[in-house]
């Protein structure tokens, strides 16, 4: 298939008759409140589920705002583009709303899985039968107990140490840290809830074009 180019000069207002730039703008500005009119209309149908008017939408647009058949079919089409544009942005939120719940999800069972460890040696130690999980970082020593990081190790002299200055301030940090991320996925599943539900909309701003 053979290609062919098109050029266009392009057009300043300061070259052009007043009247013509006045004529242009207000045909603009009508043509911008017909887009708003016919995505308010779309919207609110859409939300409701039911049709309120016994004349076609294009029709509408033709009377409130004087407008022939290409302005009005015009300001239709952007603003269903403009729905199209929102309902593809809210899917994006949706896939990114969902992934930080997969994310805090993923927390909350490692965190979990710390507390229930870090229980079994505190029930342990309530038995005076001190144990550890073989890979866990909390580890006896001999007389001494250590908690092992990637960069130290604490060392702690007798049991009683070890209880009250590791184990218990770390079960009651974790407990604590799950009820944030407790609450905090709540707070994400409701927005997850509220978006699938909701009908995207829009503010439009009115500015003066010429």
């Amino acid at each position: 298939m053979a290609m062919r180019a098109f050029f266009s000069n392009r057009i300043y207002k300061n070259k052009l008759l007043s009247s013509m730039v006045l004529a242009i703008g207000d045909t603009l500005r009508q043509f911008n409140r017909a887009k708003q009119f016919a995505f308010d209309k779309m919207v609110k149908e859409k939300r409701s589920g039911k049709q309120r008017r016994n004349k076609s939408l294009h029709v509408l647009i033709k009377q409130q705002f004087q407008l022939d058949d290409y302005y009005a079919n015009s300001a239709i089409q952007a603003a269903k583009a403009q729905i199209k544009s929102l309902e593809e942005l809210k899917v994006l939120y949706i896939s990114d709303k969902k992934e930080q719940i997969r994310t805090i999800k993923k927390k909350i069972k490692k965190e979990r899985s710390k507390l229930t460890s870090l229980k079994k040696i505190k029930k342990s130690f309530i038995q005076d039968q001190p144990k550890f999980p073989k890979n866990a970082r909390e580890q006896r020593q001999g007389h001494y107990y250590t908690v092992s990081y990637k960069d130290h190790t604490d060392i702690y002299p007798h049991a009683y140490a070890f209880e009250h200055l590791y184990l218990d301030p770390k079960i009651k940090g974790i407990q604590h840290k799950l009820g944030l991320l407790t609450s905090k996925l709540k707070r994400k599943e409701e927005a997850l809830r509220q978006l699938k539900s909701r009908i995207p909309s829009a503010v439009f701003k009115h500015q003066e074009i010429f």
